[in-house]
């Protein structure tokens, strides 16, 4: 009885082993498809991702990526807010996510999503730029502090 355990226990994480194995594969073919500009194919390789591992934002996120690169933004706005539901803590996320948001009018939106890519990383100067250009889209001057010290 011990016996049949230990090797019931041995194929179960052979077999889980080799499921985070193929789901690696799924995401590296994706990102390769991307790279060579192949968005459909990289999101069917993204799609199987996510249909084996919901719980990783990096299939959510490269769908995302692919989407955008297909003039989807709305889809590639709902894909990113996934990954970042799953992972907040990359700034290229909230990045890619405003700027979907700019490309469909929301400025408002993207301003909170630029102020969290601030606060991951407050060194990238085009987190700021394209902040205040937000800023400047939104005809909202009251509500900001539009004083520039040197």
């Amino acid at each position: 009885m011990k016996r049949v355990f230990i090797i019931l226990m041995a194929v179960i994480s052979i077999m889980t082993a080799k499921a985070q194995y193929r789901v690696d594969r799924l995401i590296t073919a994706g990102r390769s498809a991307l790279y060579y500009e192949d968005y459909v194919l990289s999101i069917q390789y993204f799609n199987l991702a996510i249909n084996s591992k919901p719980y990783l934002y990096e299939p959510w996120y490269f769908r995302g990526v692919a989407k955008y690169s297909l003039d989807d933004y709305v889809g590639a706005q709902k894909d990113v807010t996934e990954a970042i539901r799953l992972n907040p803590y990359i700034e290229s996320m909230y990045d890619l996510r405003a700027i979907c948001e700019i490309r469909q009018n929301n400025y408002r939106d993207a301003i909170q999503d630029y102020n969290s890519a601030i606060r991951i990383s407050p060194h990238n100067q085009n987190f700021w730029f394209n902040r205040a250009l937000c800023k400047m889209q939104s005809l909202d001057y009251q509500a900001h502090n539009w004083i520039w010290t040197p």
